[in-house]
């Protein structure tokens, strides 16, 4: 099956090196965890663990070294 072109774009979207990508990342999964904690608490909570888990590897060094733009030269 070929991958849908949606599914293409939005997967580039998450690969990009810019700080502003992890805050759409982040902003995106805050909304989720919104969404899902008004159908079930339970669900919420288990969505809540997947975002500090992801806000933890995108935010904190040395992974958010990675985020910051080169000094010029």
């Amino acid at each position: 099956m070929k991958r849908p072109i949606p599914v293409t774009i939005l997967g580039c979207l998450f690969i990009k090196g810019s700080s502003w990508a992890r805050w759409l990342m982040l902003g995106w999964l805050a909304f989720h965890v919104v969404e899902t904690a008004l159908n079930s608490l339970s669900d919420g909570l288990a969505h809540v663990v997947l975002v500090i888990t992801v806000a933890y590897f995108l935010f904190t060094p040395p992974d958010s070294k990675y985020f910051q733009t080169a000094p010029s030269e």
